[in-house]
C-alpha cells in the first residue's frame, strides 16, 4: 500500500529473478544477488528459484556469521552499523563451476 501512494507498482520479487535470470542465462559463471528485500524474503528466494549461488542480503540487519544454505544457495548477512564486514571466498574449478563458498564476518 505504501508503494502505491508514491506512484510505484509492487512487483512480485520470485517472479522478476525468475524471469532476468532466464535472461541471462548461459552469460555468468556465478550468479550474486543483491537484496534488500530482508532475510525471510531471502529464503523464500533461496528456497524457489533455481540458479542463485549468493544472495547478499540487508535490510533486516540479520548477523550470519558463517551464512546459511539454502540447497544450492548461500544466503549472507553481516548485520547492522557497520559492527561486522561480510566477506565470501568463493572458489571454482577450471570450468568455472563453484566447488566451495565460505562466509564470515569480521568485527
Amino acid at each position: 500500500r505504501f508503494y502505491c501512494l508514491l506512484g510505484l507498482t509492487p512487483i512480485n520479487p520470485i517472479e522478476k529473478v525468475q524471469e532476468i535470470l532466464k535472461e541471462i542465462h548461459g552469460q555468468a559463471h556465478i550468479v550474486v544477488l543483491l537484496s534488500h528485500l530482508g532475510y525471510n524474503a531471502d529464503l523464500d528466494l533461496a528456497n524457489e528459484v533455481n540458479g542463485i549461488d549468493l544472495i547478499l542480503g540487508s535490510h533486516t540487519h540479520t548477523l550470519l556469521p558463517q551464512g546459511v544454505r539454502v540447497g544450492d544457495t548461500l544466503i549472507c548477512q553481516a548485520g547492522k552499523f557497520g559492527d561486522y564486514i561480510g566477506k565470501v571466498e568463493i572458489r571454482y574449478n577450471h570450468t568455472k563451476e563453484i566447488e566451495e563458498m565460505v562466509a564470515t564476518c569480521i568485527p
